[in-house]
């Protein structure tokens, strides 16, 4: 096999194959894999209205993956569930997500020390109470920085 025809034609048998012993990924899914970025820049442009694309999906001859009619619902939940598995293809995380794709663990902190009388918040005006919460958010922010090697 050295042609491009004959790569073609593989790759036609392999994804027919995958699809009957798998027919969980649906014509619609991979529709929406194959064309993600432009379906997602129309749908930036112009918010999509379930029950039309459902309509022009369905007037297409797109099925479930169980080979029932589609719902406007299940379009939506298709479409999330691509860009969701698009986004993690791309960058090997879920979208939203920041920071490192692996989070290294911290050492679980130790048993809280109690504070004397003096030093708790006590109830007050709000204000009293908003700069104990601002203090007890210092402490915080201090204790992990000194557990974490910052200080």
């Amino acid at each position: 096999m050295s042609g491009t025809d004959d790569e073609a034609d593989v790759m036609a048998r392999l994804r027919q194959a995958l699809r009957q012993r798998n027919p969980r990924r649906s014509q619609l899914s991979d529709w929406m894999w194959r064309n993600h970025d432009g379906f997602a820049d129309l749908l930036a442009e112009v918010p999509p209205d379930w029950e039309a694309v459902t309509e022009v999906f369905s007037g297409l001859g797109f099925r479930t993956a169980l080979d029932e009619p589609l719902t406007a619902e299940r379009v939506r939940k298709t479409w999330w569930r691509v860009r969701r598995s698009h986004a993690t293809a791309r960058t090997g995380r879920k979208p939203g997500a920041s920071g490192p794709a692996k989070v290294p663990s911290v050492a679980a902190p130790g048993p809280a020390e109690p504070q004397p009388e003096a030093d708790r918040p006590h109830p007050g005006p709000p204000e009293t109470n908003r700069d104990a919460a601002r203090d007890a958010i210092a402490r915080l922010r201090a204790e992990m920085d000194k557990r974490s090697g910052r200080t």
